[in-house]
């Protein structure tokens, strides 16, 4: 299995080469042999998990300089960058899509890495989270999955749910295009999920809600019970909150191998998340990425992976502000 690398971008190229001369014992300076065009590359080789490694490059331009790059120059830094690749037998090198730059090179690939498969993906980890933490002991919420403007988002994460969940109701604009899902879980996990077009009904005695639509209602928005959990993946809009409502919009995670120092340089272009994304995603052979709602398939390869990296949720982010897992005891809504 091959490595891969990950571009970044020095902050004041001179200043930061004067200072860090004294360190190349402990990074490796790397370029490409075309005379006085030489591309000074500067990188560091860091295991992720599973004998996998991430080689981070520092490339000697600002992310403002590189908008007014000369076609000349584009072109030796992509040379320099090939020989790199070729050199550490890489299989390819995540650049960010904010740059502005288009590559030739397959091997150099536009980041299509937002996080935000890894935050679909765990449902079942937040969901434990959540309900671990919670002061009712949610051990069977009853669960409300509310589709979006494709049923095949609604439709994985029930069949995902099915096999551990004891109340699950999903609410769909179209009960036909969705009964043979509904059929089809129940013959694998014998769970008769409620299947209905009224959101509001269906709400009324939800625990938590689990949102994909991202229909913004002027007219009339969906209340939720005091106590009840919104993750959500779609709008807010779509709901009339309270201060008793908890809403989930993302996870934070942890990186095992990765130091606190390296993500604090890296932070500018790749959160921890997308990093981690990057690395699965890729060692699953998925290169651009994945777009819209993994299938089940995918879904339980990315926990798996996950698992292995050793990361973990560690907190979540909420309406205005981060949640810490550590502190959802305190702070998780009240019923009543």
């Amino acid at each position: 299995m091959k490595d891969f690398g990950l571009l970044y971008f020095v902050e004041g190229y001179g200043e930061e080469k004067k200072q860090n001369s004294l360190l190349k014992n402990i990074f490796s300076w790397l370029g490409n042999p075309f005379g006085k065009n030489k591309i000074e590359l500067k990188a560091e080789k860091l295991v992720i998990y599973d004998g996998r490694s991430v080689h981070i490059i520092e490339i000697p331009y600002t992310l403002e300089s590189l908008k007014n790059i000369s076609p000349k120059n584009l072109k030796n830094l992509e040379k320099a960058l090939y020989y790199f690749i070729e050199s550490n037998d890489l299989e390819c090198c995540i650049y960010p899509a904010d740059t502005g730059l288009d590559f030739s090179s397959p091997l150099l690939v536009k980041s299509r890495f937002s996080g935000e498969l890894i935050y679909r993906a765990l449902i079942k980890k937040i969901l434990l989270c959540l309900c671990n933490a919670s002061p009712q002991k949610l051990i069977e919420p009853e669960i409300v999955v509310i589709s979006g403007e494709s049923d095949l988002e609604a439709a994985a994460v029930i069949e995902i749910l099915a096999s551990q969940a004891k109340y699950l109701a999903a609410a769909v604009s179209n009960k036909d295009s969705f009964s043979g899902t509904i059929e089809r879980i129940y013959e694998e996990t014998g769970l008769s999920v409620i299947l209905t077009e009224n959101i509001a009904a269906s709400l009324k005695t939800a625990d938590i809600v689990i949102n994909f639509s991202k229909t913004y209602a002027k007219e009339r928005k969906f209340r939720l019970k005091p106590g009840t959990i919104l993750i959500n993946y779609g709008s807010v809009n779509l709901f009339a909150l309270s201060e008793k409502n908890m809403v989930i919009n993302g996870i934070e995670v942890s990186l095992k191998n990765i130091p606190d120092k390296m993500i604090f340089k890296l932070q500018k272009y790749y959160n921890r998340l997308e990093f981690l994304e990057a690395a699965i995603i890729l060692k699953l052979g998925r290169h651009g990425g994945m777009p819209g709602w993994p299938d089940k398939t995918l879904i339980n390869s990315i926990e798996k992976e996950f698992e292995k990296s050793g990361s973990s949720i560690t907190g979540f982010l909420g309406l205005h502000s981060k949640i810490k897992c550590k502190d959802l005891a305190k702070i998780m809504p009240k019923k009543g």
